[in-house]
């Protein structure tokens, strides 16, 4: 991002947007100011419930919760002074829904007058993985009824919050000229599936070339548009 800056002020037609989804942390204030400085304005930032219920599925390799320095971060991003968004994104799943209401108030209590600060209630899902069987996920129809009755909830306490038919329809990657760009240079169309090898499309080259597999490409942006 520090080079994407530099060249914003050799060349005027070049427009960088730039945004970050993290479990916040290690988001301090000094480093949300630098990346806030380096221009990353749009923030996500995701909790599986109040700390009660967080802190049993989102444990440090120790087995100590991670809540209330997560919570102390969010706290210390709305104390600064800046133009940006931060979607706070609840996780909803069979056995957290008390907790997440009750992380609602508490968001409304110290949050509900900022507008850069937006609630999003996101059903827990099924994404393939081996433990997929044994989650705690609603059944898909189930999910969006609790989720929009979520929404309900937080417009009643005048909470600023997205839900589900805010966000964009077609996966990002079905468009053409989507790319993840890894570390290493290697190219993949979605940010979920990393390793899957039909995910390995390309590379961006040293020289700046692109080295892509048109077939694959093409057959995963046929298959994002369906999904």
């Amino acid at each position: 991002m520090g080079h994407a800056q530099r060249l914003l002020s050799t060349h005027p037609d070049l427009r960088v947007f730039s945004d970050i989804t993290t479990n916040a942390y290690r988001l301090s204030r000094q480093c949300f100011e630098r990346t806030l400085a380096l221009g990353i304005t749009q923030y996500q930032i995701s909790f599986d419930g109040a700390a009660s219920a967080h802190d049993q599925k989102r444990v440090l390799a120790g087995g100590q919760g991670t809540f209330d320095r997560i919570w102390t971060n969010l706290l210390a991003m709305r104390d600064v002074d800046g133009d940006f968004d931060a979607i706070v994104r609840l996780h909803v799943a069979t056995d957290n829904v008390t907790s997440v209401g009750e992380f609602t108030g508490q968001f409304q209590a110290q949050f509900g007058a900022d507008r850069r600060f937006k609630l999003y209630y996101r059903p827990l899902g099924r994404m393939g993985g081996a433990n997929d069987k044994s989650l705690p996920a609603f059944e898909h129809e189930d999910g969006l009824r609790v989720s929009e009755a979520l929404a309900r909830q937080a417009k009643g306490l005048s909470i600023s919050h997205i839900t589900n038919d805010d966000i964009a329809p077609i996966c990002y990657a079905a468009r053409a000229n989507s790319f993840v760009v890894r570390a290493d240079g290697r190219l993949n169309k979605c940010t979920v599936a990393l390793q899957h090898p039909q995910n390995q499309v390309g590379r961006l080259l040293e020289s700046g070339e692109i080295e892509l597999n048109a077939e694959k490409n093409a057959r995963l942006d046929a298959r994002a548009a369906v999904t």
